[in-house]
């Protein structure tokens, strides 16, 4: 059965040439600091799957990891388990909990060793309930201290210039990559996905809800983490890793 969402997602993803070099430059990321624990088992949790492409970074980062997924859509949730059985992972201790982590702290445990999220944060506003803060405060509670946080996500930068001209870039290869590489797919269907994830660029640009860089290194700093870094860029996205300090 053609699975319109689906298909709607993998148009936008496979017409960002940088979107898979951010996903794995955070897994590289996660590996790098995986390799400095000696612990058997290795505590992580991810905030929002999608359809699990940070999912399998995670878990192909080291085998000792033992990952908590936090995801608001059931359906997300189907799709990244399905994923991971596609790609071929032997994945015991992976556990889903449709919910928020803001929705309620307590039942979570504390002492994760690593959280990461791909494209997910960038959704909530800087400030307010449900904001890209809370969730920051929130992630250090649940980190042991020295824990590591990875965010492979867009990102503004510097005055906003570059970041526009990379935003009207995108946008002009979404359109083209809909428009004249997709034709297997019926043209209405190519014209909702054009015109949703148009209306999706627009909104993560507006004020109060555009991530910019040095306001993530900000509030994380805010909250506790320390050794804050932009260690990869690409166009409109950026990875940003922190240790939570104490």
């Amino acid at each position: 059965m053609f699975d319109e969402a689906y298909e709607d997602y993998k148009i936008f993803t496979e017409s960002c040439s940088h979107f898979q070099e951010i996903q794995q430059a955070l897994g590289n990321s996660i590996r790098d600091y995986a390799a400095t624990l000696t612990k058997p088992k290795i505590g992580a949790l991810e905030i929002g799957c999608g359809y699990g492409d940070t999912t399998v970074q995670i878990l192909n980062a080291d085998p000792r990891i033992v990952l908590s997924v936090s995801e608001i859509d059931p359906e997300m949730i189907t799709k990244t388990s399905n994923r991971i059985d596609e790609e071929g992972l032997i994945c015991p201790n992976v556990c889903f909990y449709d919910k928020s982590i803001l929705e309620s702290c307590n039942p979570w445990p504390t002492g994760f060793d690593m959280v990461a999220s791909g494209y997910t944060i960038h959704n909530f506003p800087d400030k307010g309930p449900g904001s890209k803060q809370e969730y920051y405060a929130g992630i250090a509670e649940m980190l042991k201290p020295g824990g590591f946080f990875g965010i492979a996500d867009k990102c503004s930068y510097g005055d906003g210039s570059q970041y526009r001209e990379s935003l009207a870039r995108k946008m002009s290869d979404f359109a083209e990559y809909v428009l004249s590489q997709r034709e297997d797919i019926p043209l209405g269907i190519r014209k909702r996905a054009l015109e949703r994830w148009m209306n999706h660029l627009l909104l993560d640009y507006e004020p109060g809800r555009l991530t910019h860089e040095e306001t993530v290194h900000q509030q994380l700093a805010e909250v506790g983490f320390t050794d804050i870094k932009t260690v990869f860029r690409k166009e409109t996205a950026a990875v940003i890793t922190a240790l939570k300090g104490g």
